[in-house]
């Protein structure tokens, strides 16, 4: 580890290059919630499984052995459920003489290990429970982090739930300790764990929603987390629930998922709640289907009802949730006299997919609801799919209604094709501006807009902006597109700023003497799904700077002959993202040891490459150092490799180049860090690459 790794590393250089008579300046910033996400492998897909604690409630070995051969007997192994976790409870209020959680002997009266043995005899998971703040008649984890997640780890258990009860500041021994140090520490614990023994552990944190997991430390640290209160078995709790997790849409990705609580779908508690009817837990079901959520079952599964088996094993319904592209769904729509009737849509990793969900919250009466194609995404006619019917219903023109019952929803998946390009001018929903600076003007020739351009007069003033939030619904690069308008000629700079992944602007400086009244490319960009990222434009001299319109074009690939900002990567493993003064995006990325990579998905490199430049600094002490491309894997075939020795500092910039062989047509590009002498040394920043023909 270098220990330089905090200070600011000053280093400034210009590349200019002309394009379609333009000049762009390049830069692009990547937000670090993105870039420090937790990369474990595991949970690629939300997990499945069951929980005792909304049913049956106690975690003892018999539940848990009952779960497991039920779990079998159901066939919900078979529809993809894994995971066998105890809850609360399980513990004495002490540690034993040798600091250790005691089992309670009632509950576990063969020990916790025993059971776990035969959780996985089964071809399950077996998943635990700590109390980090919750229960004070149950020992507490604060302060033995390593020792709990070793002990647990012990006794075979791979996902463990650690529980605050809402708080989000939990006081032990006179200490406050917020849930962002309870959970870092809970994370290195695990981390430490699967460096001793290569087992990784998943960890769900249970706040109640308390702290705000989905922001960066949840990512960071986490699985899962909770979103949401408790839920219960009322219907409620479920609209309350979902109302809260819809929102969190953005933060869901592959590894990272938002939990609005384990399902309620056929439990029954003597709590007073009761349970929900069958179309309520179909609805319960579809809609924690839609959004991506862990489907942890709560019921008794060794004892429901056809009804409530045939609505947990629904595989159409579970490989909506399990779909790869790891998007959330949300409500796209909403109408009736008070909102409750609503449109949900979820791209599916198959382009042109969507799964949609028409649900009715109205308390008694049937209504019609309305999906358009245009809504979702896609043009043209779509073919339909009814999931709970399992029907086909054919190809439909430009959209589809259904009667829907009270509390009820309707499920289809839509295979259609694809809007290519998104245009979106002033008068667009996705629009906003300063409220100063720019004239509303009409009329000039070559403009898009339905009735108006901007016209700014103002000097550079980061006061004075133009934005647009594209409400995208399928993640994937874009093409972005400027257009000004035409008829006169404007020798004065325009600066577009690219919002990407929530993070700072970065800047590409737009000479607007040529090129007005048609489509300029700006650069391709990866945009995750929904309204995250926006396409902003300054003010950036004193004379005129004019915005007509933006046009996002889907592609499925990155050219290799572009300038690839290392920001831009699709995955990563131990890398992490700072700041930099390099023009290009003003971003590097950090490798902290060997083996540490980035991946590119979708490299277009055509009939071939002959060579790659690299942008690098190192300041490593320790020679051998190396960034290999490789092609489809850490494995795979080596392209090229770049000597990244000691550049003279960590601010000290270099270009170097290096011969390519062995590239044609579309790859997903492995971009890896390697020091032969010491494998503990850092490698290198790097800045940006681009190969050339």
């Amino acid at each position: 580890m270098k220990n330089t790794k905090n200070v600011k590393r000053l280093q400034s250089w210009f590349i200019g290059f002309v394009s379609f008579a333009f000049l762009l300046q390049i830069g692009l910033i990547i937000d670090q919630r993105q870039a420090y996400a937790l990369d474990n492998g595991h949970a690629l897909t939300p997990p499945m499984g069951w929980n005792p604690f909304n049913s049956v409630g106690s975690s003892t070995d018999i539940n848990l052995k009952n779960a497991a051969d039920a779990m079998i007997t159901s066939g919900m192994k078979d529809a993809g459920y894994v995971w066998v976790n105890f809850d609360g409870g399980w513990m004495m209020p002490n540690r034993d003489s040798n600091g250790n959680l005691q089992p309670k002997a009632t509950w576990f009266p063969n020990g916790v290990k025993s059971v776990g043995d035969y959780i996985k005899s089964k071809g399950l998971k077996f998943g635990g429970y700590l109390n980090v703040g919750c229960h004070d008649d149950e020992t507490n984890t604060i302060g033995y982090y390593q020792k709990d997640i070793d002990l647990l780890a012990s006794w075979g258990v791979e996902f463990i739930k650690a529980d605050t009860c809402d708080k989000a500041t939990v006081t032990r021994a006179g200490t406050p300790y917020t849930v962002q140090q309870i959970y870092s520490s809970l994370h290195g614990a695990i981390e430490d764990y699967k460096t001793r023994t290569g087992i990784e552990i998943v960890l769900s944190i249970c706040t109640g929603g308390s702290g705000s997991p989905w922001l960066d430390w949840g990512t960071d640290n986490g699985n899962m987390w909770r979103t949401t209160r408790d839920i219960e078995n009322k219907w409620s709790y479920v609209i309350s629930n979902v109302d809260n997790n819809e929102g969190k849409a953005v933060y869901a990705k592959p590894g990272n998922w938002n939990d609005p609580d384990m399902l309620s779908v056929g439990a029954f508690k003597n709590d007073g709640f009761g349970s929900l009817t069958d179309e309520e837990n179909k609805s319960h079901f579809s809609l924690w289907a839609i959004m991506a959520a862990p489907l942890i079952a709560g019921n008794d599964i060794s004892n429901m009802s056809t009804t409530t088996k045939n609505i947990l094993t629904n595989k159409e319904v579970i490989d909506v949730d399990q779909d790869t592209l790891g998007v959330q769904g949300r409500r796209i729509k909403k109408y009736g006299t008070n909102n409750e009737l609503g449109v949900w849509s979820k791209p599916l990793s198959t382009k042109g997919q969507r799964a949609v969900v028409l649900f009715n919250r109205n308390d008694s009466i049937p209504q019609d609801i309305t999906v358009n194609w245009n809504e979702i995404g896609l043009t043209g006619a779509a073919n339909v799919r009814d999931l709970w019917a399992k029907t086909d219903l054919g190809s439909l023109a430009t959209g589809f209604t259904a009667s829907v019952p009270a509390h009820g929803v309707v499920m289809i998946k839509v295979t259609g094709t694809e809007v290519s390009q998104i245009i979106l001018d002033n008068t667009s929903s996705e629009f906003t501006k300063s409220s100063s600076g720019w004239t509303l003007s009409t009329g000039s020739p070559g403009y898009y807009g339905s009735n108006y351009y901007l016209d700014g007069t103002v000097g550079a003033d980061s006061n004075v902006w133009a934005k647009w939030t594209p409400n995208l619904q399928r993640p994937g690069n874009y093409k972005v597109y400027l257009r000004w308008p035409g008829g006169t000629t404007r020798p004065d700079a325009a600066s577009l700023q690219i919002n990407y992944k929530n993070g700072t602007d970065s800047l590409k400086t737009v000479n607007q003497n040529a090129n007005s009244g048609v489509w300029n490319y700006i650069g391709t960009y990866a945009f995750d799904a929904w309204n995250k990222e926006s396409i902003q434009i300054n003010a950036n001299d004193a004379g005129y700077t004019v915005a007509d319109s933006i046009m996002l074009e889907y592609t499925d690939t990155f050219s290799a002959f572009d300038t690839i900002e290392a920001e831009k990567y699709s995955s990563q493993s131990g890398t992490s993202v700072a700041a930099s003064s390099e023009p290009i995006g003003n971003q590097m990325v950090r490798s902290t040891e060997h083996g540490d990579y980035l991946v590119f998905n979708n490299v277009n490199f055509d009939s071939g490459a002959s060579q790659v430049f690299l942008r690098l600094a190192s300041g490593s002490t320790v020679s051998g150092g190396t960034v290999e491309f490789r092609l489809d894997s850490t494995t795979g075939t080596l392209i090229s490799s770049v000597n990244a020795d000691n550049t003279g500092g960590w601010t000290s910039w270099m270009t170097r180049k290096a011969a390519v062989t062995g590239a044609s047509g579309t790859h997903n590009l492995f971009v890896l860090f390697k020091k032969s002498v010491n494998p503990a040394a850092t490698v290198a920043d790097i800045n940006f690459f681009r190969f050339v023909e």
